[in-house]
C-alpha cells in the first residue's frame, strides 16, 4: 500500500527490496533497488534521507549492495548465457560502486546497526563481496 500511494518515496522502494530479498523474491528485490536508486539520482541535492543522516546518495549505496546481492544470485540460476553474463556485470558495477564509496560502512558492524539489514542480509552481503572481489579482481 505504502509503494502505490508513495511511489517516489526513496526509501520505501529501498525497504521494500529488502523485504522481498529476506523472502528470496531476488527479481523482485533487483526491480525495488533499481527504482530506489533511480529516485535517488533524480533527487541528488536533497540533503538526507528520511530515515538517515546520510544524502540520498550516500543511502542509495544500500541499494547498490542490494543490487549486488539479488544480480549475483539471479546470474546463478540464469539458464541463458547473456542474461547470465548481464546480471554478473550489474553485480560487479554495483559492488565496486559501493566499495569504492565507502567500504567501512558496509562491514558487518556497522550493517548491524542499520534497521534495512537482517543478519541474514549482512550474512548475504558477505558471501557477495567474496564472490565478487574474485570476480573483479581477476
Amino acid at each position: 500500500v505504502a509503494v502505490e500511494s508513495e511511489s517516489d518515496w526513496m526509501e520505501i522502494n529501498m525497504a521494500l527490496g529488502f523485504a522481498h530479498f529476506a523472502v528470496g523474491r531476488e527479481q523482485e528485490a533487483l526491480k525495488a533497488w533499481e527504482r530506489a536508486i533511480d529516485l535517488a539520482n533524480r533527487q541528488p541535492d536533497v540533503s538526507a534521507a528520511y530515515f538517515s543522516e546520510q544524502s540520498f546518495g550516500e543511502y542509495a549505496l544500500n541499494a547498490h549492495a542490494g543490487v549486488a546481492m539479488a544480480a549475483l544470485g539471479l546470474s546463478r540460476i540464469e539458464a541463458i548465457p547473456e542474461i547470465r553474463n548481464q546480471l554478473m556485470e550489474q553485480a560487479s558495477e554495483s559492488y565496486r560502486l559501493v566499495m569504492s564509496e565507502a567500504p567501512s560502512a558496509f562491514r558487518p558492524s556497522e550493517l548491524g546497526s542499520n534497521w534495512l539489514w537482517l543478519g541474514s542480509a549482512i550474512a548475504d552481503w558477505e558471501e557477495t563481496k567474496e564472490v565478487l572481489r574474485q570476480t573483479v579482481e581477476s
